[in-house]
């Protein structure tokens, strides 16, 4: 499996490769250190050439650095990549020219903003169509939680996600969240006979997609140990969720911005992204006329 490691350098973006290492036993990996022209002060008078000799040894330095750790944990290094200029217009740009099967990076968070890696993983989730791994900090690496909503697109998620991971020894639990019927329309919800036919539909429907997806784990010999059917915010539901049960991993479905859905869309990953300590695997289904189609391969698979 090809992977693109992406770091700065800090503790943080070592902390990715660390936590990928308890999913995945074999990848071929290629490091991404960007030298970020933005952090050079246009007011002074600091000899450019200077500027450019002291970063690019520092950029190997971290490349370097990368590279030992990785093969320590007996990951094959491709190659060491240097760049200039916007760490994820660089990312990205990496990503079109190679064709990768996993993107691993680390986030300061919502509030990181010594290091380039809490805007960019929110940039490069934006707009990557490859799966991508992001980390906080070190975790216990046991605990997973998949979300599901039932959707093509995040049945792909969690089979790509089963692809690409070993969840074997792992505690898996599953999460599906309704809506809130305090979200609805008054006129709507006085009908009696509606309501309770609502009420008994979307009972039915969360318990079909849990279902489902106990099949799906079942299809990789692995089986839940928890599940969770929850009603409310997806985002405050998952949220909560993965501290209360203390999470290391979570996996998440991705909506591009022309796409609505009523669970996972990508304003829900983002939240996610931005509000817990646990590892993000966040996963972008393919364009609306293939989805179909990479679900059955990967059913095939």
């Amino acid at each position: 499996m090809k992977a693109l490691f992406c770091t700065d350098g800090s503790e943080i973006s070592f902390f990715a490769i660390d936590n990928i290492q308890s999913y995945c036993e074999n990848l071929e990996v290629d490091i991404l250190c960007v030298i970020d022209w933005h952090f050079f002060p246009m007011y002074t008078s600091y000899p450019e050439q200077d500027y450019i000799n002291t970063y690019e040894e520092l950029a190997n330095n971290v490349l370097n650095l990368a590279a030992s750790t990785i093969q320590e944990k007996g990951y094959k290094v491709c190659e060491l990549k240097k760049a200039w200029g916007s760490a994820s217009e660089e990312i990205l740009k990496h990503t079109k020219k190679t064709k990768y099967d996993l993107i691993i990076l680390g986030s300061h968070g919502k509030k990181g903003i010594k290091n380039w890696l809490g805007s960019v993983s929110r940039k490069v989730v934006n707009q990557a169509k490859e799966p991508i791994f992001i980390s906080k900090e070190s975790t216990l690496n046991k605990k997973v939680l998949l979300t599901a909503d039932g959707s093509e697109g995040s049945k792909f998620a969690i089979k790509k996600a089963l692809s690409l991971l070993n969840l074997t020894g792992k505690e898996i639990n599953i999460i599906t969240v309704m809506e809130d019927i305090n979200n609805l329309p008054l006129e709507i919800t006085s009908n009696k006979e509606w309501f309770n036919d609502y009420l008994k539909k979307r009972n039915c429907f969360a318990q079909n997609v849990l279902r489902e997806t106990h099949a799906t784990l079942k299809e990789h010999n692995l089986e839940a140990h928890n599940e969770f059917s929850l009603i409310g915010s997806p985002s405050t539901a998952i949220i909560n969720t993965i501290e209360k049960e203390n999470i290391d991993l979570v996996v998440l479905g991705s909506r591009s911005k022309d796409r609505i859905s009523e669970f996972l869309l990508g304003s829900t990953s983002k939240r996610v992204l931005e509000n817990v300590k646990s590892s993000v695997l966040i996963i972008s289904p393919p364009e609306e006329e293939n989805l179909n189609l990479q679900n059955e391969i990967l059913d095939e698979n």
